[in-house]
């Protein structure tokens, strides 16, 4: 095994397991919040292209990002009512009809 390291970059070489590493590092590195821009400078890439094919979203992500949208919505949909509780929106009109 060979550890190379550098101000961006860890990289271990193990029989060739060099591309996993990356791919975790992008993929934990967007996770903690980092832009995509951010991943690509701490990787030392220099197209999006690159930077995306090592990037990944696994179903525990997908929970995350669901859930995230959803209170966006519902925050949304209660300031809405607030301002105007008279008022009802589109889809509840038609359900109403």
């Amino acid at each position: 095994m060979t550890v190379h390291a550098s101000d961006s970059t860890v990289t271990v070489e193990l029989d060739g397991q060099v591309r996993v590493i990356r791919h975790t590092g992008h993929t934990l590195s967007t996770r903690s919040g980092a832009t995509l821009k951010d991943t690509m400078v701490r990787a030392g890439q220099s197209s999006e292209k690159a930077a995306l094919i090592y990037q990944h979203s696994d179903d525990e992500r997908q929970e995350e990002v669901t859930a995230g949208l959803d209170a966006t919505v519902r925050k949304a949909r209660a300031a809405a009512a607030q301002r105007a509780p008279d008022k009802l929106s589109g889809t509840n009109l038609a359900r109403d009809n």
